[in-house]
Parts: C-alpha cells; structure tokens; sequence
C-alpha cells in the first residue's frame, strides 16, 4: 500500500509561495506546488526564480529534506521557458497593459487558493509586491485558519492581528529605520519622496505615523513626488527637476527591480547625478536593479533584513554561493529574488520541521503552525537574517543599513529592531 504525501503548496506572484496539506499518515515526500504565470515575460525577465527553486530543492534534500522526507518544487504550468521582455516596449504597449497585468496575478492567485484551500492547508507563503493579493486574502486565511508568510509587508495588510506574516519588516517599519539612521549620520537631512501611482507598496511608508517619525527625527521632508504609470514613467525628469529645485538631498523610493531602473538616465538629465543620493527601502537592495545605475547607485543606503552576496564571510551565503557556482548559474542571477527564495525555502523546511517534531506530521495544521510562530523563537539560517517574529507582531523586525561601496552592497550598521511604526503602537 503506497504512503500518503503532503502537499507542501507554495504560492507566489512573482517568486514563490507554499502551503502544506495535513498529511493522514508517514508520507515518502512532500511536493511543492509554486503557483503563479512563470511564464509572463516581466516576471521571469525581472525575478527570476526557476533556477533559484531549483536549486534550494536540491540543497533541502541533500541535507535531509524535511526531517529525512524528500522535497520537490513543482512548478504550475511546467517548466516551460518565458521570453524576455523589453520594459519600455511594455510601458509602450507592445507587451500588454501594466495596471491589468496586477490585476490578473491578483485574480489567479485568489481563484487558485480557493481550489486548493479545500485541502486543508496549514501554511501559505505568498510572496506578492503589486498585485495585492494577500490584502484580498487576510480574512480568508484567518476563517480557514491557514497560516500565510507574505512579502506584502503593509501594516494594513498584516493587522489586525490574524494568520498573516510578513517575512521581512513592514514597509512603515523600514523607513523609520533609515529615517533613524539618517538623522545621525546626515547633518542637514533634506528628504524627497519618489512614489509610483496604482502601485501601493511604493507608498506604503508614508503615513502620518512615519511622517511624525521623520518631524521627531529631524529629517525635513521638503518634496513629495508621483511617477506615473504609462510611457511617461520612462521619463521622471521633471519630477526630479522639483525635487532639485527643493533642494532635497536624499530620495527615499520603496521601489526594485525594473521600476528602479527605468528613471536612472532621468536624473543626468535633471543635473542632480552626484548631488542626491538615494534611500531604499529593502526591495531596492537587489544588485540586480541596483548596481547597473553604476555612479547613480554610489552611496545609495537602505534597509535590508537579509545579507548581501558580497559579504562573503557569512556562513549563509557561502552556502548558497557554492551552490550557485556548482550550478553553473549566470552572474545576471545574483539577485535578491535568489537569495530570498533560497532563505525562504530553508526557513520554510526548519520551521515545519520544528512543528513536527512537537506535534506530529498527524498535527500539522496551521493552528500548530501559529502556535509555533507565537513563541517568539529565531528560526535558523545560517545567519542569512534573523527569523524571528516577536510574540504580538506579525511581521520580521530586525535588519540592518547597507550602503553601496565601490559597486558592492556592505552592511553599515549592526542588526536592529525597526521602531514600530503601528497607529496602535503610536
């Protein structure tokens, strides 16, 4: 008679995503399902994740898989290879409309939790930064009592307090950081926000509790601007030529990826390349978008709760450097979307672990899998960040300040706990 498996359901919009179906009995391996259109070309020309997944499968199992049962990543739609995309030609229109791009990874997602929530999952990770799917999901997690770790990390999203996580500090979280950070280390900090329209984590550090932060600082934010979606986001200059005019010597952008690179060639043209340097939030930590701005990206500092693939002493990321060069893997893949992925798949696998040996495979649910969460307790990763979710929080706390340096990304501060940026708390 052949053994039951669980089904470890990873879901994700750009990168991945996981949930577990209790298992009835001993099973001989746990299937992850990555849910998610891989093939859409700004996805998989931007993120790319199939190597990165492929990779932590083989290293998961090589070390075990989880407590001795063997993972495979299965991939929705196969394995099927997606042609790059231009941006500008999709901002043009040849590669379809941005806005309803969102809007249908956010309805795949939702209609694809609702055929596999029926299998009793304890955990989801959904890692979305535009489509807003977990915010559409909250509810529905905490009344079917599935844990979901998410990389919407918006206040809003995450409270009240329920089955929802962030696997990095909140955007609010973040920016008090750097605000913190900058009033010590800048002398006349004259702050300009960069926003991009109907793209709300981009935003989602500007509150009026962050906005007191900034006034308690010391840090005067003198300019407030909106990029707009559409061909005319190939082109901020006039918004930068305001910020000049403002005199703002710092610009904070929740923005990564592609979207950080579109505006780079714009701030030659508004004379400010030299004169401002630039703050991040962590999804703008990425080598991949950020080194390539070259003489722009110098100085830029942000907030990052994980290490960066130059600090090549950390035990983490030598790991996942050999696995990367043993691989074969291009230089272009150093990203932050692989080292995310490689740590979010050994956390996922030692935190179901630890669930199992309290309880069980027979007791994995995602009420176990909350009660776990609640002690508070770090979850190893081989010193890649620091996992661990206060008791009351729903969201990771600690990172660090990292700086540009000569085209590398080095840390500039010790770990710390971000303020806690929450109306309830403040």
């Amino acid at each position: 008679m052949k053994r039951a498996s669980i089904n470890l359901i990873l879901a994700i919009i750009f990168f991945m995503g996981m949930a577990v179906p209790t298992p009835a009995a001993a099973t001989s391996r746990v299937s992850i399902y990555v849910m998610g259109d891989f093939a859409h070309p700004l996805i998989e020309s931007f993120f790319p994740v199939k190597n990165a997944l492929a990779d932590v499968e083989g290293w998961i199992n090589s070390r075990g898989g989880v407590r001795g049962v063997p993972v495979e990543f299965v991939l929705q739609g196969g394995k099927k290879e997606a042609k790059p995309v231009n941006l500008v030609e999709l901002f043009m229109g040849g590669g379809g409309d941005i806005s309803s791009l969102f809007i249908g990874l956010e309805e795949e997602t939702i209609s694809y939790y609702n055929e596999v929530s029926r299998a009793g999952l304890p955990l989801v990770v959904n890692t979305d930064f535009i489509s807003g799917s977990t915010q559409a999901l909250k509810s529905r997690f905490d009344e079917d009592k599935i844990v979901c770790f998410t990389t919407d990390a918006r206040i809003p999203t995450l409270y009240p307090a329920g089955y929802t996580f962030a696997i990095m500090p909140t955007y609010e979280d973040q920016f008090a950081l750097f605000i913190d950070w900058l009033s010590k280390n800048e002398e006349r900090p004259r702050l300009a926000l960069l926003t991009m329209e109907g793209i709300p984590l981009t935003s989602a550090h500007i509150t009026k509790e962050t906005l007191a932060f900034c006034e308690q600082a010391g840090v005067k934010v003198v300019a407030r601007e909106t990029i707009s979606l559409g061909i005319t986001a190939l082109d901020i200059t006039p918004q930068l030529k305001r910020i000049k005019v403002r005199g703002a010597n710092w610009i904070y952008l929740n923005l990564g990826g592609p979207f950080l690179q579109m505006g780079g060639a714009s701030f030659k043209k508004a004379g400010l390349l030299g004169k401002v340097k630039l703050g991040l939030g962590s999804i703008g930590m990425d080598p991949q978008a950020l080194l390539p701005l070259g003489k722009l990206a110098e100085g830029a500092a942000g907030v990052s709760p994980i290490c960066s693939w130059d600090e090549v002493d950390n035990p983490g990321i030598k790991e996942i450097s050999e696995v990367f060069e043993h691989e074969g893997r291009k230089p272009g893949e150093r990203s932050l979307t692989y080292l995310s992925i490689f740590t979010m798949g050994m956390v996922g696998v030692e935190l179901i672990g630890r669930v199992v040996d309290e309880v069980g495979w027979g007791g994995l649910n995602g009420e176990a899998i909350l009660k776990e969460l609640e002690k508070g307790k770090e979850v190893d990763s081989l010193g890649l960040t620091i996992c661990q979710i206060p008791p009351g929080k729903r969201s990771l706390t600690y990172a660090r300040i990292m700086e540009v340096q000569k085209g590398k990304i080095v840390p500039i501060s010790d770990w710390q706990p971000c303020p806690d940026m929450r109306p309830t708390i403040n």
